[in-house]
Order: C-alpha cells, then sequence, then structure tokens
C-alpha cells in the first residue's frame, strides 16, 4: 500500500505524484531543457581534445518516483575531467537550480 503523508489540508501520494510527473510533457521538456543546459555548460568548461566526439549526453532515465533525465560523459576526456575537476557538478551548481 502507498504510504501518504497530509500537510493540513493537502495529501500527497506517491502515485500521483509519479502519474503527473509522467504524464505532463511540458514538465518533461522542462526537465530535458535542465539537463541539456547543464550538459551544454559542462561542454563549455571542458579544454578542447581535438575530436569531435560529443563530450556529454543526456538520457532518459526511471527514478525511483517518476521518470527524469541524466547526464553522463561519453568521451574519455570527459570522463577525466569529470572525475578529476568535478565538471558536471560544476555545471548543475552553476545553473541555479
Amino acid at each position: 500500500m502507498a504510504k501518504e503523508y497530509s500537510w493540513g489540508k493537502f495529501k500527497w501520494s506517491r502515485l500521483g505524484y509519479a502519474e503527473a510527473m509522467d504524464g505532463n510533457a511540458a514538465l518533461q521538456g522542462m526537465l530535458r531543457g535542465k539537463a541539456e543546459g547543464i550538459a551544454a555548460r559542462a561542454t563549455s568548461m571542458l579544454a578542447p581534445d581535438g575530436h569531435d566526439v560529443p563530450a556529454f549526453r543526456v538520457s532518459r532515465c526511471q527514478g525511483t518516483l517518476a521518470k527524469g533525465f541524466r547526464v553522463s560523459a561519453c568521451s574519455d576526456h570527459a570522463k577525466h575531467a569529470q572525475a578529476k575537476h568535478k565538471i558536471l557538478t560544476r555545471a548543475a551548481l552553476s545553473s541555479g537550480g
């Protein structure tokens, strides 16, 4: 059985949250836009390596409650920069939310 929480008149349920997140195309588009913005900022922070390979990719993922988007490193150069300099973390924090 799904656990329910309430604050005053508001009742929150996990199933309702998942349905609202997964079924709303505008919300999914906003999440994709934020993920692509983080990938673009991380790519701009990355030093050029001379290859014509995308450094970061945005992929759809299934979270615990709802679907979302994940940004991950594609190239070895980007993976090294993430491990050494935390490029994705800095890009996500600079996005402002």
